[in-house]
């Protein structure tokens, strides 16, 4: 049995990190129960419904506050399987029939545990159906059923510190982006959908420079469908944009340069974990 007691990061963070322990599980033929997953019921039915049982919620929390003090206290040990050098040394342990207990998750695709892309195509389709978010009710708002649907996922908040502040971009060099995506892709007739955690954003700013901009208020769950439901994404790099792009197959483009210039051969469809963010 694998046991995955603490989590890392924000929810989509956490998702791949279950998609990594549960692929581990299936490599070896063994259980994983990841304790923090209760968190997602509310989100996602078809995880509850595989997960839920009548004291989920009672003893996943306990579990994990007693895991955590006992590793504190070295009492335990824990396997960080973002670690190259732990993972060479798991192999045995993980086809025993041991507890072993993991820890945090790995962003570019271990190698040696999860053997990359491969895995993560193989159960794709799997993880579609699990983290299956029905936006029906919603989708007609912002899904354009004649127009190409670009979602502009603009990260802010918390990027003004992450790596320095490096990926935190102003309104022009979105706009800018989207420009040269729809000079390459030779698109005239465009629904532009922006996701953002900047309530203070100036909307006026992209609706006077496009003729179709829609802004998602929706909740965090409804936005990565609903970007899994576009023709392209573009975004700041992010986990939450490589998601949906997993989801839904969907080429996305993250802005690593300002001075990069937008093209077909820099999108991509993420599944597989070969960028850092």
């Amino acid at each position: 049995m694998y046991i995955a007691f603490r989590s890392f990061g924000n929810h989509t963070n956490q998702m791949y990190q279950f998609v990594q322990g549960d692929i581990l599980a299936k490599i070896h033929g063994t259980k994983y129960v990841p304790f923090y997953i209760y968190h997602f019921f509310p989100y996602f039915p078809n995880l509850e419904k595989k997960y839920k049982s009548f004291n989920t919620k009672i003893i996943y929390p306990f579990l994990t506050f007693t895991y955590k003090v006992l590793n504190k206290l070295h009492l335990i040990k824990s396997y960080d399987i973002s670690d190259l050098e732990v993972c060479r040394n798991l192999s045995d342990l993980l086809s025993s029939n041991k507890n072993v207990i993991l820890d945090k998750w790995d962003f570019k695709g271990n190698e040696i545990l999860f053997k990359g892309e491969d895995l993560l195509k193989e159960y794709q389709s799997y993880y579609k159906d699990l983290f299956f978010v029905d936006i029906s009710s919603v989708k007609d708002k912002y899904i354009s059923g004649n127009k190409t649907n670009i979602a502009v996922h603009i990260r802010r908040g918390d990027y003004i510190g992450h790596c320095g502040g490096k990926y935190y971009y102003d309104d022009e060099t979105y706009c800018k982006k989207i420009d040269e995506l729809l000079k390459e892709t030779k698109t005239n007739n465009a629904r532009i959908i922006i996701f953002t955690n900047d309530s203070e954003i100036n909307k006026d700013f992209y609706h006077n420079r496009y003729d179709d901009v829609i802004f998602s208020n929706e909740a965090w769950q409804f936005d990565q469908q609903i970007m899994a439901n576009c023709k392209y994404i573009i975004g700041a790099p992010s986990t939450f944009t490589m998601w949906a792009s997993y989801m839904g197959n969907v080429p996305t483009y993250h802005i690593w340069e300002k001075s990069e210039k937008v093209s077909k051969a820099n999108f991509m469809i993420f599944t597989t974990y070969h960028q850092e963010v």
